[in-house]
């Protein structure tokens, strides 16, 4: 029976999880008395890429970032502090009859400020699970066809209403970083003529 490849269907998956590495950020400052945050996130410069695992059948990838910053106004009677951290894992299984892709990415979002209580969030907590059926046409490729999505998505928001109300100029982007995670997990569901690729190599 013909086997995966593992290592040629890694390299073919990283192009479409790259964008799952990400790297968070915190940052916080004072301009005389007015206390600023901002949570932002870009893609990292360094992704992850699928490995294949330990015992030869199947792959893993996981990436991870962490955040904090912390500021007080010129006085010293105020203060503020946040943590953005980021942590995406992911595994593909199976065999030729049949593989499933498996990603899990949370983000978890932190404030705190001397006149409000603190906030804390996962303000991405996204998983994903979708199989992808193998069959061998009679006239000799493989053909692959995926089944049904299994999405999972608890994140949620924090209240900055009032560190706002207490003076914070606040700029934040975790809605935004949902949204990327939700356009990859898109991508994550549309691979079948990817992995037909590695199964039905060209001749050379």
């Amino acid at each position: 029976m013909t086997t995966i490849d593992w290592a040629k269907l890694a390299g073919a998956l990283d192009g479409t999880t790259a964008g799952a590495s990400i790297d968070t950020n915190v940052s916080m400052s004072h301009d005389e008395m007015t206390l600023s945050a901002t949570y932002s996130f870009q893609q990292s410069a360094a992704p992850a890429t699928w490995q294949v695992a330990a015992n030869g059948e199947g792959l893993t990838i996981a990436y991870s970032h962490e955040s904090s910053d912390d500021a007080r106004d010129m006085m010293h009677i105020r203060s503020e502090n946040g943590t953005f951290n980021y942590a995406m894992s992911g595994t593909v299984s199976g065999d030729i009859t049949g593989l499933t892709l498996s990603l899990t990415v949370l983000a978890q979002l932190s404030i705190g400020m001397t006149s409000a209580p603190d906030e804390e969030a996962n303000v991405v907590d996204m998983r994903l699970t979708i199989p992808y059926a193998i069959a061998l046409l009679p006239n000799g490729p493989y053909q692959v066809t995926p089944g049904t999505v299994t999405p999972f998505n608890e994140s949620q928001q924090v209240d900055f209403g009032p560190f706002v109300q207490g003076g914070m100029q606040l700029t934040d982007q975790s809605e935004g970083l949902q949204f990327r995670v939700g356009q990859i997990f898109a991508a994550c569901g549309n691979l079948a003529e990817v992995i037909e690729t590695v199964l039905n190599p060209r001749p050379a």
